[in-house]
C-alpha cells in the first residue's frame, strides 16, 4: 500500500478530482478551490525544489524565466486599479489573480512531474495506467460540457444540437500519451482512433487541424520505428485500417452534421471567427502606435483585452502586446530549446523524440491560432517532465524502459 502513496499519485489524483468539479461535485466549491490550492502549494514547492537540486535542462531554464518574467507583470496587474472589461463579458470585470493562475496551472506541473521522474515515481508503466484514468476524466468531462451546452440553447429557445465543444483540445493533448503503449500496437490504435473520434466531435477546428496533424506524425513515426517484421506487418495493417475507417467514418459525419459541415464551409471560405480582423488590429497597433518602452517591454498583462476587447488567440500578438520584444523573445527561445531537446534524442530515444516531436505540432500550432502557454495540460506537463528528466545530464535517468 505503501508504494502507491507518493508524490506522483497523490498529484495525480487531486489533479482528476480538480478535473471532475462539476460532475462529482459543484464548479467552483469550496472544495475544487481547496483541491487548487494544495495543486499549487505542492507545484510552487517543486518549482523551487527541482531548480536548487538538479542542473535542469535548457528548456526549463528558459521555463524558469518565462515564469519569472510572467510573475512580475502578473503582479503589477494586481496592483493596477484599473478594471479589465473584455467584450465577452461585459456584466463584471475580468479576474486579474486569473492571469496568474492560468500560467502557473499550465507550467508549474512540468516541475513536479520532472521531479517524480528523477525519483523514480513516474514510470512507463505508471504513465500507461494515467492514461487510462485521464482518458475516462476527459470523456466525461466532454458529456458534462455537451450537457451544459444543450442546456444553454434550450433556456435560449433554441433547438440547436451540435456544438464547439471545448473538450476537444483535452482530447488532442492525450495524443502523445499513446506512444508509452509502443509494445501494444493494438491498444495503442484503438486509443488513437476513440481520441479522434472525440476531436471531431468537438467540432473544433483547430483542434481537428491538429490531430490530424499528430495523426499523420504518429502512424510515421510507428512505421519508422516498427523494425521487426511480424510487428512492421501489424503496425502496417493497423495504419491501413485506420485510415480507411476513419475516412469513411469522417465523410459520413459530414454528410449527417449540417454544423460540421457550416464549419467546414467557414473554413474554406477564410471565416476565421473575426481573428483575421484582430489580428490586424493589433499588429498594426504594435507597428505604429507603441512607444519605444512599449516596444521592448509591453503594455501589461491583459493589455489586448484593453484594447480590442478580447485576447489576441495568438500567443506572439499576445506577448507583443503585453510583455513586448522581451516577453515574445523568451517564447522563441522556449521553442528553440525544446527544439534542441526534441533533436538530442534523435539517436538516443525514439519514446521520447517522438513525444517531443508531438509535442512541438501541438504547442508551436495552437500557439499561432489559439493559446498554447497558459493552457497546457497535465497529459502535456506529463510527458514534458518525463522526457526532460531522461535527458542526458548527471544523474539523470539514462533509458525509458517500456
Amino acid at each position: 500500500m505503501k508504494k502507491y502513496l507518493n508524490l506522483c499519485n497523490i498529484y495525480i489524483l487531486l489533479w482528476c478530482l480538480y478535473y471532475l468539479q462539476g460532475i462529482v461535485y459543484a464548479e467552483g466549491s469550496a472544495i475544487s478551490q481547496m483541491i487548487l490550492l494544495i495543486i499549487m502549494c505542492i507545484s510552487a514547492f517543486y518549482f523551487v525544489y527541482v531548480n536548487r537540486k538538479w542542473k535542469v535542462p535548457p528548456f526549463m531554464r528558459v521555463l524558469n524565466l518565462f515564469i519569472v518574467v510572467m510573475t512580475v507583470y502578473g503582479f503589477v496587474l494586481m496592483l493596477d486599479p484599473t478594471p479589465v472589461y473584455a467584450d465577452f463579458i461585459l456584466s463584471e470585470p475580468l479576474s486579474k489573480s486569473g492571469f496568474l493562475k492560468a500560467i502557473y496551472i499550465s507550467l508549474l506541473p512540468v516541475y513536479v512531474m520532472y521531479y517524480c521522474t528523477k525519483r523514480g515515481e513516474l514510470s512507463a508503466s505508471t504513465i500507461r495506467v494515467i492514461t487510462c484514468v485521464l482518458l475516462i476524466s476527459v470523456t466525461l468531462t466532454y458529456f458534462r460540457e455537451q450537457e451544459e451546452l444543450l442546456r444553454r440553447a434550450i433556456e435560449r429557445g433554441s433547438r440547436q444540437e451540435e456544438f464547439t465543444n471545448n473538450t476537444g483540445y483535452q482530447f488532442l493533448s492525450l495524443f502523445p500519451l499513446l506512444f508509452f503503449f509502443q509494445r501494444r500496437p493494438i491498444v495503442q490504435y484503438v486509443l488513437m482512433a476513440y481520441i479522434f473520434v472525440f476531436i471531431i466531435l468537438g467540432l473544433k477546428r483547430g483542434a481537428i487541424v491538429i490531430g490530424a496533424v499528430c495523426l499523420l506524425w504518429f502512424m510515421y513515426r510507428m512505421l519508422q520505428s516498427t523494425q521487426t517484421g511480424r510487428r512492421r506487418w501489424l503496425v502496417v495493417l493497423l495504419t491501413v485500417i485506420v485510415l480507411c475507417v476513419g475516412g469513411k467514418y469522417l465523410l459520413d459525419f459530414y454528410e449527417t452534421s449540417e454544423y460540421f459541415q457550416r464549419r467546414v464551409e467557414d473554413t474554406i471560405m477564410g471565416n476565421s471567427s473575426g481573428r483575421d480582423t484582430l489580428y490586424a488590429r493589433l499588429w498594426n497597433y504594435y507597428r505604429q502606435e507603441t512607444t519605444l518602452g512599449q516596444f521592448f517591454f509591453g503594455n501589461g498583462a491583459m493589455s489586448t483585452v484593453r484594447l480590442v476587447g478580447n485576447y489576441a488567440h495568438n500567443d506572439w500578438l499576445e506577448l507583443l502586446i503585453c510583455q513586448g520584444l522581451l516577453g515574445a523573445g523568451i517564447y522563441a527561445l522556449y521553442f528553440m530549446t525544446l527544439f534542441m531537446q526534441f533533436l538530442s534524442f534523435r539517436r538516443k530515444d525514439s519514446v521520447c523524440y517522438n513525444i517531443l516531436g508531438m509535442l512541438l505540432l501541438i504547442m508551436f500550432v495552437s500557439s499561432v491560432f489559439s493559446m498554447s502557454y497558459n493552457s497546457l495540460s497535465l497529459s502535456v506537463t506529463i510527458c514534458l517532465g518525463y522526457c526532460l528528466a531522461h535527458q542526458g545530464d548527471k544523474g539523470n535517468i539514462q533509458a525509458v524502459k517500456l
